[in-house]
């Protein structure tokens, strides 16, 4: 269960609330049964336990979401420290954000002569790319704080912020339809229409 149960040995309600904050603390910042069952590695394993015996997922996307996990969020979790699913809050998820945007830029700057980043890395993700990732992040943080029995942030709403439609929109045009008509000539040719 990922709930402790313990007598707060009060009947105030004031009272109980405090030392209820008090021993939340205690026990998230000490090794415990209930951090150990509450660890990121366990909602990863307990995901993939999920996603086999869901047949509905196919291979490809639990491999995409595998590689999203393990490419950036566990080294992310690692270097930030995080150790519950309660850390990784809309404010942690803005800043995974930033760090995986500057990725590889950051990775340029400290290689040394003659090394390169690589091949298959782009130094600016294109806003596709940092969508799908994000989403995927999102998601499964999700998941994870499900498996906790905690209320998951909007970290969906998040990524619609960071990278909205039109951005989207401009990131397929530039790929493949071109940018739309510019709006001083869409003008001309409705004025020409209208004459």
């Amino acid at each position: 269960s990922p709930y402790a149960i313990r007598s707060l040995r009060t009947t105030s309600k004031t009272e109980a609330i405090k030392k209820a904050a008090d021993l939340y603390y205690q026990m998230r910042d000490k090794p415990s049964s209930f951090s150990r069952e509450s660890s990121f590695q366990v909602f990863w394993d307990r995901f993939l336990a999920d996603m086999e015996k869901d047949k509905r997922e196919t291979s490809a996307h639990v491999k995409r979401i595998e590689g999203v996990y393990v490419r950036w969020l566990a080294p992310y979790i690692t270097k930030m420290g995080l150790k519950l699913v309660e850390d990784w809050d809309l404010d942690v998820f803005a800043d995974f954000y930033d760090w995986r945007l500057s990725y590889y830029e950051e990775m340029q700057k400290s290689l040394k002569p003659g090394q390169r980043i690589p091949p298959n890395a782009v130094v600016v993700p294109r806003v596709s790319t940092m969508r799908g990732e994000m989403n995927i992040a999102a998601y499964l943080l999700k998941r994870f704080y499900s498996y906790a029995g905690v209320v998951a942030p909007d970290f969906h709403y998040l990524v619609k912020r960071k990278l909205p439609r039109e951005l989207m929109g401009d990131n397929r045009a530039k790929r493949t339809r071109g940018f739309a008509i510019p709006p001083e000539q869409l003008q001309s040719i409705l004025s020409g229409l209208n004459a």
